[in-house]
């Protein structure tokens, strides 16, 4: 179904993904769907096509994918399950989706669907997908002889942890390289430092409010690199010692203190990086950890600490989110030396702003276009990049914000259309970076977009693949 050269572009904050012209994508998932599992999401339908539609699937087979796949919109009408209100072009839906109640059992992929076989101009958004159970309580009976008892109130100062009981059994969730981990069990505690309290998650899963001593730990496997950040919303509700954030490799309080990165308290421990969260105060962080170590991390540790007095600090960690940002990491490393004589950045007369839109904002409408300078002229492609035939398989492209960094991931091609005469005088200039190692990394100017063509036009970069190409 999957056809070459159609990308899917994943928004800045990385909690949505535009999908164009005949795009079938099934992203790695383990889950176990039971009947109480529910799929919810933020559907936009932008350019018509023939299926739109979300699913989890135990095999990406077609024929499969049409006992699995909810079908959200197009003009094919009930080619899978459609139990669903259509969406229309231009509107976004919200879906909550009963999975449970069409299928059970062992998943292993979530599964897209923007296809449009006849033209290939569909194009469509999810966005803020969650997976999770729903699990109902049973209210008890009231006697007819008894009068309603009232239930205690407490300020806000007093209780600032929920005291009713949630509708769903709720598990905490954060974003790992765009993937969403929902955490099945409590974490463990760090020995001799998890001494007491109590933990409570959100509602939608992405904010845990943390009472009393405790230092969590969530079991993660990230290779933390020089581009890792973690992103978060932090609160301090009631003040303590100790709060703060960390990747680490062991579950040690003495290897924490090289790993976390405090974001309050009374006490200075661990790294001392970030500005502080005052009591009572909400900040947004996006913390570069790869600036302090590297390595394979096993452990999202949440710390708030609180050995002395009362040990009753409140704190709430909200959106977790870790990644590679390879768009503002630096490509020293990777950079050849450059001629003083050439220039190093984009003329002032180029606007800091493209026209074209990006996918942070909620419009259905509005894009990214990557974009380049030829002979100090900025090029501004109205039309998504093609793909090689033969060699664009999987993965996509994804554009920065400011339009100037495209990053590449998979198996990509791309060629971009441009009119340029080579001469001997005909330099290209860019910044490169190698994030993880592949066959063959590399640039080109060329007459067509073939594989045969491009043996002798590209000048590989980088990877392990030597003997097949010409430039190198």
């Amino acid at each position: 179904q999957e056809k070459n050269g159609w990308n899917w572009i994943v928004s800045q904050n990385q909690k949505a993904v535009v999908m164009t012209g005949n795009s079938w994508k099934a992203s790695y998932l383990s889950y176990s769907v039971t009947k109480n599992t529910v799929l919810e999401l933020d559907f936009t339908l932008i350019k018509q096509g023939e299926i739109f539609g979300i699913g989890l699937s135990e095999d990406p087979d077609v024929n499969h994918l049409k006992l699995r796949v909810f079908q959200l919109g197009g003009t094919q009408v009930a080619w899978s399950i459609n139990n669903q209100a259509q969406a229309s072009i231009g509107t976004t839906r919200r879906y909550t989706i009963k999975v449970g109640e069409q299928y059970t059992g062992k998943m292993k992929y979530l599964v897209l669907v923007n296809d449009d076989d006849t033209y290939e101009k569909a194009e469509s958004r999810y966005s803020n997908i969650h997976i999770y159970e729903e699990v109902h309580t049973e209210r008890p009976i009231k006697s007819p002889t008894r009068s309603p008892t009232r239930k205690p109130t407490y300020p806000p100062t007093e209780s600032p942890i929920e005291t009713n009981p949630p509708t769903r059994k709720r598990f905490f969730s954060f974003l790992v390289a765009l993937r969403l981990i929902q955490t099945k069990y409590d974490p463990e505690g760090i020995p001799g430092q998890d001494l007491g309290g109590k933990f409570v998650i959100s509602a939608k899963s992405k904010a845990i409010t943390l009472n009393g001593n405790l230092w969590k730990a969530f079991p993660i496997d990230y290779v933390v690199t020089k581009a890792t950040v973690i992103e978060l919303d932090f609160s301090i509700i009631k003040n303590g010692e100790i709060f703060g954030i960390a990747l680490s490799e062991l579950k040690d309080s003495k290897k924490l203190e090289d790993r976390l990165v405090q974001l309050g308290g009374t006490q200075n421990w661990g790294l001392m990086k970030e500005r502080k969260t005052g009591l009572g105060e909400r900040r947004h962080y996006k913390i570069k950890v790869g600036e302090y170590f590297s390595g394979r991390m096993k452990y999202l540790v949440l710390v708030n600490d609180h050995d002395y007095g009362d040990k009753d600090a409140i704190s709430k960690f909200e959106n977790i989110s870790i990644y590679d940002d390879i768009l503002t990491a630096s490509p020293t490393e990777n950079r050849k030396e450059r001629s003083t004589s050439a220039p190093t950045h984009l003329p002032s007369s180029i606007p800091t702003k493209p026209p074209f839109r990006n996918l942070n904002s909620d419009l259905p409408t509005q894009m990214t276009y990557f974009s380049f300078l030829v002979k100090s002229t900025l090029i501004q492609p109205k039309r998504r990049p093609e793909g090689t035939p033969g060699q664009d398989l999987v993965g996509g492209i994804f554009i920065s914000e400011n339009s100037k960094a495209a990053t590449l991931k998979g198996n990509a091609w791309k060629a971009f259309p441009l009119e340029y005469d080579v001469t001997k005088a005909t330099i290209i200039e860019f910044d490169f970076s190698v994030v993880e190692k592949g066959e063959v990394f590399g640039i080109a100017l060329s007459e067509a977009n073939t594989l045969s063509q491009l043996r002798n036009r590209i000048i590989k970069l980088g990877g392990w693949q030597k003997k097949f190409w010409y430039y190198w």
